[in-house]
């Protein structure tokens, strides 16, 4: 799989499948093809754009999420196949009764692997971490200290073009927005795949989430959505509007790579390997290594 996120936000058109390819034919002349197995999210938005059941159907049997974007350019809905793993049921009863303790270990880890991350955009924006990585130093199980919102505070306070206080406002939480649901249904991609349920979160439990798991195991790399922006924001001040080329610079970043264990993976990689290792600890595998990143930005 090579990881590919299709965005045919600016395509009229239609989407079928032959011989479990998907056919993307936009005109006469223009066709794209693409193997079901070399996508990792496809994007859906132009009102001129028809999609088949059995194209819908392929993407579901093969753990590909499809976004759906609304007529503000924003994504709306996220679809995800019912069946992501030959052994869920089991594993989905290893995920309910898994011990609080076994939770609380592994948000204290990942909370600590967000604050990280963060230190490391500062250092690349600022010039310094603003004290993160002692603040990731004292993490305690379950955050029950809140470093999260400790960290939260100096980090959004050093980069205050991106404010995340008012969220619907038409200013850089356009880009936000977006990055994030694409690196959500990355997530969420991840969860199924390795046999979990998306809505029994570690620490997400809100009821209109129906993939709580998905935002605790994305919360590492928001970031690299972060840097992005960043840079967008650094070429141009004066114009917000998400163009198809902002889009493109968002999705390329989540295309990049990040370091796990000395190893440069994808994001979608990382992603998988937080979630595997979360399900064995589920499963009653306490040393089962999270496999979180040791940085976002690598060359």
């Amino acid at each position: 799989m090579t990881d590919r996120i299709i965005d045919l936000s600016n395509y009229g058109g239609k989407v079928r499948l032959e011989n479990h390819l998907l056919v993307m034919v936009f005109n006469e002349i223009n066709t794209l093809t693409v193997p079901i197995e070399d996508i990792a999210v496809l994007i859906l938005e132009n009102q001129q754009l028809t999609i088949t059941q059995p194209a819908l159907g392929a993407l579901g049997e093969g753990n590909i999420p499809v976004v759906i974007s609304n007529q503000k350019h924003m994504p709306s809905s996220i679809l995800l196949p019912l069946v992501g793993n030959g052994k869920q049921t089991e594993y989905f009863y290893d995920q309910i009764n898994s011990p609080t303790p076994v939770r609380k270990r592994a948000w204290k880890e990942v909370i600590q692997s967000k604050i990280l991350s963060q230190a490391e955009l500062l250092a690349i924006t600022t010039g310094g971490d603003c004290g993160l990585r002692e603040i990731a130093k004292t993490v305690k199980s379950g955050d029950s200290t809140n470093r999260e919102s400790l960290a939260a505070q100096r980090y959004w306070g050093r980069i205050p073009y991106l404010n995340r206080r008012r969220r619907d406002k038409e200013d850089t939480n356009i880009y936000l927005n977006y990055g994030y649901t694409i690196l959500h249904a990355m997530a969420s991609r991840a969860v199924c795949a390795a046999g979990l349920h998306p809505s029994l979160g570690i620490q997400h439990h809100h009821r209109n989430n129906a993939f709580c798991l998905a935002s605790d195991v994305m919360e590492p790399f928001r970031a690299i959505v972060d840097r992005a922006v960043w840079k967008l924001w650094q070429e141009d001040e004066s114009d917000i509007s998400l163009t198809k080329d902002r889009k493109s610079t968002l999705l390329s970043a989540l295309l990049g790579k990040v370091l796990v264990n000395g190893e440069r993976i994808s994001v979608f990689k990382a992603l998988s390997g937080i979630c595997v290792g979360l399900r064995k600890r589920y499963g009653g595998i306490k040393s089962a290594p999270l496999s979180l990143p040791d940085g976002l930005f690598v060359s």
